[in-house]
């Protein structure tokens, strides 16, 4: 979807506060999901060149430390738990990044 796709159709699927752009991201939560942000990296990526968008979700509040990632080839999954610099990741985020390398394949990076 060409950003001026995204940016028409987020809109209709997200009340206005629950999305928003910024730096070349298109930012979003689903209101059944409140823990994750997701965000579609386009306008400052290689993607005008490529087509391709990056997806990152990064947990907050039980899952704060949690972050899947995608590349825009769609073929690199990885998830991480992982301390900040601020807080620490809790366990919930250390357990779905455990469940995602073991369910369904994502190349875990909390090891790395």
């Amino acid at each position: 979807m060409s950003d001026e796709e995204l940016k028409a159709a987020l809109p209709l699927d997200f009340p206005s506060d629950h999305y928003g752009f910024e730096f070349g991201n298109a930012t979003f939560v689903f209101a059944d999901m409140p823990d994750f942000i997701f965000t579609l990296s386009t306008i400052f990526t290689l993607s005008t060149a490529t087509g391709s968008q990056n997806l990152t979700v990064v947990g907050r509040g039980k899952y704060a430390g949690f972050k899947l990632f995608v590349s825009g080839d769609r073929r690199s999954w990885k998830c991480s738990a992982r301390d900040g610099t601020i807080t620490a990741a809790t366990g919930e985020a250390k357990k779905l990044a455990q469940l995602m390398e073991e369910k369904f394949g994502i190349k875990g990076m909390t090891r790395l």
